[in-house]
């Protein structure tokens, strides 16, 4: 969990426990998308939730040729829509 995350979702009033069950329980609405900035495979994932859908967008890490390098999962931010 990014310190970008953890910022994101106290303003915007969801839990890491409410993330973790979007990536659990959710739909992917978009990606992955290679982002070479950060040499990660990037994703979108949505749930409904209290307050309309919540969108968490994570990241699993890529080696050096694009593959996926990584099991973990990285939540990158979040919003509600």
């Amino acid at each position: 969990m990014t310190s970008h995350f953890k910022m994101r979702a106290a303003q915007r009033g969801f839990s890491a426990p409410e993330a973790l069950n979007v990536l659990r329980r959710g739909t992917i609405i978009s990606g992955p998308e290679f982002c070479a900035e950060f040499c990660n495979w990037k994703f979108s994932v949505e749930l409904e939730h209290d307050d309309g859908h919540l969108v968490i967008v994570a990241g699993v890490c890529a080696g050096e040729n694009g593959q996926i390098w990584s099991g973990n999962v990285m939540m990158i931010t979040g919003f509600i829509r």
